[in-house]
């Protein structure tokens, strides 16, 4: 058993939730809040020293960790929502997991762990090397694995399944994923109309119209809104199965950057925010890419004239 220094253990672990977080955020296409990040990233370092005193060794119990791990993720990341708040509850365990499985894997076929002193226990993993090292190997693995993350999406926007929008409103901005998809045909003021999620989009909207968003209060949108805003927003119509005549509240943004196998450039749209949960976060009309009537693609879902399929 090696000698445990409570430093390098604390520090170890800050910088391993850091990486862990980092990748949490860009596969869900979160924002990254640094103030966030390091207090979540401080208090799993502490959590980890914990782990480590045998009079502490209750918080080595499955409520305790669940907690724990619960906690780190709604410090870390900013959710309106419970939704939201199990949806990157998700993604941070399925993060975890490939993570404590790849380093179980390290030490099972090399001779790694044996050479450093790593030890993974509870949750909790030390590494005796050197603060600089340990730093370094972070860096290289936080970049690595965003690199792989990047790759995977660059491969399904290649084959034209997934784009990338990027939102610019108010000196805010908002990285949405969605799917190219004929069942959306919905225009506004003559632009093509992407429907978004609103869970993907609220970061940038205002508190009032946020707020009228998810109660359906679109008359309180209207009379709430600034000068700015007044002009900006559309009120568009839809239809989909369960639904007939709805209403969303959209808006005209200041700037839409789009991406899919080339390189990005600006388009004009208006975004119609779904107050509900979408399969993927955004339904891009055809016509956002590639002109009207120019979209050639297979789609499964038939496309309606002024209708969107959500």
């Amino acid at each position: 058993m090696p000698v445990i220094y409570i430093d390098v253990l604390f520090m170890t672990n800050f910088l391993i939730d850091f990486m862990l977080f980092y990748i949490t955020a860009r596969l869900a296409g979160k924002r990254i809040h640094k103030m966030r990040f390091f207090l979540a990233c401080l208090a799993g370092g502490i959590y980890s020293v914990c782990i480590f005193f045998p009079r502490l060794s209750f918080f080595q119990s499955a409520i305790i960790k669940i907690l724990a791990s619960s906690l780190l993720v709604r410090i870390a990341f900013r959710l309106k929502h419970f939704k939201d708040f199990l949806f990157m509850l998700g993604i941070f365990y399925t993060v975890n997991f490939v993570f404590a499985g790849g380093v179980t894997a390290l030490m099972s076929f090399t001779d790694f762990g044996a050479k450093t002193d790593v030890l993974l226990s509870g949750g909790s993993l030390y590494i005796d090397l050197p603060f600089l090292k340990l730093f370094i190997i972070t860096a290289i693995l936080t970049v690595l694995l965003r690199w792989g993350i990047r790759a995977f999406r660059k491969s399904l926007q290649v084959h034209g399944i997934i784009s990338k929008l990027t939102v610019f409103e108010s000196g805010n901005t908002a990285e949405i994923y969605g799917i190219i998809d004929t069942g959306n045909s919905l225009y506004s003021h003559g632009l093509p109309v992407c429907v978004v999620q609103f869970s993907a989009i609220a970061g940038i909207l205002p508190k009032d119209i946020s707020r009228a968003v998810e109660t359906g209060n679109i008359a309180g949108a209207i009379s709430s809104s600034n000068v700015t805003w007044a002009k900006k927003l559309r009120l568009v119509s839809y239809s989909s199965i369960g639904t007939k005549n709805g209403i969303l509240i959209g808006f005209a943004p200041e700037k839409v950057s789009i991406e899919t196998s080339d390189k990005p450039y600006d388009i004009r749209c208006v975004i119609a925010v779904y107050p509900g949960k979408l399969k993927y976060s955004a339904i891009l009309n055809p016509d956002m890419i590639y002109g009207k009537g120019e979209y050639n693609g297979h789609c499964s879902i038939s496309a309606k004239k002024g209708k969107a399929n959500s």
